[in-house]
C-alpha cells in the first residue's frame, strides 16, 4: 500500500509516461517539479499561441486596417492612429506592410524593388516568434530583390538570381518597414510599398494555382490579451494543436522532454479530461504563475544604463531563453534582431522618479553622444499600457528624418513637455500626457558600438 503523496505522485507519473513512451523513464517525483514543468511548458509554447492569435486577427478582414488574406501584403498608408492596439509600441517612423505567408502547399516568392536609398526592412518570424531572415540595404543592398521562402524540408529547384530562406515552420509573419521621410513623404513612401509582391508556388513555378482555405479567427485587437484570458485547458489544449503543426527548433528537446512528463505530447492532440488529476491541476495552477514571472522578469532584461534598459543580445533570436521570448511577446511582439534595431527604453528620470507629463524633461545628446545608426533613430512616447497617446499636435515621436534644431556646438536637445513650446524648441518636442509615460529610442541598423554595448542615451533630466 502507497502511503504518501509523493510516493504515489511518482507511481502514477511512472506508470502514465511509460504508457505513451514506453522506451523512457520519467521522474516527477513531487507537486514542485510539476508545477516548474508546467510553468515552463506554458512560458515555452505562450509565444506561439500569442503569433496564431495575432495571424488569425491579421488574416480576418473585420478586425483591423491594414489586414488581408494570407500571402499578399497588406498596407498601413499612414502612421498607426493614437491607441492604435494589435501590437503594442507601434512606431511612427515607418510603413507598415504586413503578410502572413502560407506555405503549407509549397514556398512563396517575395519580389522587393530598388528604393533608390530609402530605407526599408522585412523581418520574418516563425510561429516561435524567432526572426530566422531579414531583408534590408544591410543584408542585401537597396536595389530590388527576390528571395524564396520555404516550408521546413523542402527541396527543388530554384533560380540563380533567387536568395533561398528555409522557415522553421509552415506560417511565416513578415513584416515589411518602409521609412518615410516626413509626413509630407507618404506618397513616395506608398510607390515602394506598391513594389512589394509576394507570388505562392503555383504562380512562380509555373504549375496551377493550388487554393489556400484558411480559418479566420475574429479575436480581441490586442491577441496577447486573448491568449491571456484562456483557461489552462482551452490554451494547452490550442498549444498541442499548434505543435503538430510548427515542430519544436531543433535545440528544444529538453523542454520537450520535460513536457512529456506531464502528459504533454508534442505532435500529439492532448485530451485534457484523461490527464492524471495531479497533472491537471498543475497545469491549470501555470498561467498565474507564469505571467507573474514574467511580469517580474521585465525590468531586468538587458543592460540598464542611465535609467535605460538596453537589450543588445538574444532579443529576435532567443535559443531556449523561453521566459525572455514569452515576455518580448507579450510586450514586444515583432521586435527585431538587434543588427537590424535595437529599442532603449526608459520609464524612469535621471533621479529614478517615474516620468509623467505633469513634469516636463530634456534629454541632452552631447555631438559625440548623437545616436550612432547607420539608418535612423527616433524616441517614441507611450502610455503606461504602450499605446500613443492622442493630441492636438500629433506629437508622438522625434528623430533625425524631423527638422531638428540643433545647438550652435552639434548638441543636440528633446524636449518632453504637456505644453506646446510655440518658439524655437518645438521641432524637438515630444507632447507628454498628464499622466505616467516612458520612451522608447529606435535605433536601426546600429553600429557595432552600440551592439558591443558602448554607447547608450543619455539620461532624462526632470527641469525643476
Amino acid at each position: 500500500m502507497i502511503r504518501t503523496h509523493a510516493s504515489a505522485l511518482t507511481a502514477i507519473a511512472l506508470i502514465l509516461c511509460a504508457s505513451v513512451s514506453p522506451a523512457a523513464t520519467y521522474y516527477v517525483v513531487n507537486e514542485p517539479e510539476m508545477d516548474q514543468i508546467a510553468v515552463d511548458a506554458y512560458l515555452y509554447t505562450y509565444p506561439l499561441l500569442v503569433m496564431d492569435m495575432t495571424r488569425r486577427c491579421l488574416t480576418y478582414p473585420l478586425c483591423v486596417d491594414g489586414v488581408g488574406p494570407a500571402n499578399q501584403f497588406n498596407h498601413m498608408r499612414i502612421f498607426p492612429k493614437a491607441g492604435f492596439d494589435t501590437v503594442l509600441h507601434a512606431n511612427v517612423d515607418t510603413l507598415y506592410s504586413s503578410a502572413w505567408l502560407d506555405l503549407r502547399q509549397g514556398p512563396v516568392l517575395v519580389s522587393v524593388p530598388d528604393t533608390a536609398g530609402r530605407y526599408y526592412l522585412i523581418q520574418m518570424m516563425d510561429m516561435w516568434s524567432d526572426v530566422f531572415a531579414s531583408v534590408s540595404p544591410r543584408t542585401a543592398g537597396a536595389g530590388a530583390n527576390r528571395f524564396l521562402v520555404t516550408p521546413p524540408g523542402w527541396t527543388g529547384e530554384i533560380a540563380a538570381d533567387v536568395t533561398v530562406f528555409e522557415s522553421p515552420t509552415p506560417h511565416v509573419w513578415a513584416i515589411a518597414r518602409t521609412l518615410v521621410h516626413g509626413r509630407t513623404d507618404f506618397e513616395n513612401a506608398h510607390i515602394i510599398q506598391d513594389g512589394y509582391a509576394i507570388a505562392d508556388f503555383g504562380e512562380w513555378s509555373g504549375k496551377q494555382k493550388p487554393a489556400i482555405l484558411d480559418d479566420p479567427y475574429a479575436t480581441t485587437s490586442l491577441p496577447f490579451r486573448a491568449v491571456d484570458k484562456m483557461s489552462a485547458g482551452v490554451f494547452f489544449k490550442y498549444a498541442s494543436q499548434l505543435l503538430r503543426v510548427n515542430p519544436p527548433h531543433s535545440s528544444d528537446d529538453v523542454i520537450i522532454d520535460r513536457m512529456t512528463r506531464l502528459g504533454f505530447i508534442a505532435g500529439a492532440e492532448l485530451d485534457w479530461n484523461r490527464l492524471h488529476p495531479a497533472f491537471r491541476e498543475a497545469l491549470e495552477r501555470a498561467p498565474l504563475i507564469a505571467q507573474q514571472r514574467m511580469r517580474s522578469h521585465a525590468p531586468s532584461i538587458g543592460a540598464h544604463i542611465n535609467g535605460w534598459q538596453i537589450d543588445t543580445r538574444g532579443i529576435g533570436v532567443y535559443g531556449n531563453d523561453y521566459l525572455k521570448r514569452a515576455v518580448v511577446a507579450k510586450t514586444a511582439l515583432g521586435a527585431n534582431a538587434a543588427e537590424d534595431a535595437v529599442y532603449p527604453v526608459v520609464y524612469v528620470d535621471r533621479d529614478g522618479r517615474t516620468l509623467n507629463g505633469e513634469r516636463n524633461y530634456i534629454i541632452h545628446f552631447e555631438r559625440s553622444q548623437l545616436p550612432p545608426v547607420n539608418a535612423f533613430w527616433s524616441i517614441a512616447l507611450y502610455n503606461a499600457e504602450g499605446y500613443t497617446v492622442a493630441n492636438d499636435w500629433n506629437r508622438y515621436a522625434v528623430g533625425d528624418q524631423d527638422p531638428l534644431r540643433y545647438n550652435p556646438d552639434g548638441s543636440l536637445d528633446i524636449f518632453i513637455e504637456n505644453e506646446r513650446p510655440g518658439d524655437e524648441t518645438e521641432p524637438n518636442w515630444i507632447y507628454a500626457p498628464e499622466e505616467p509615460f516612458h520612451l522608447m529610442m529606435r535605433l536601426y541598423w546600429p553600429t557595432n558600438q552600440v551592439l558591443a554595448g558602448n554607447w547608450a542615451p543619455p539620461p532624462v533630466i526632470r527641469i525643476p
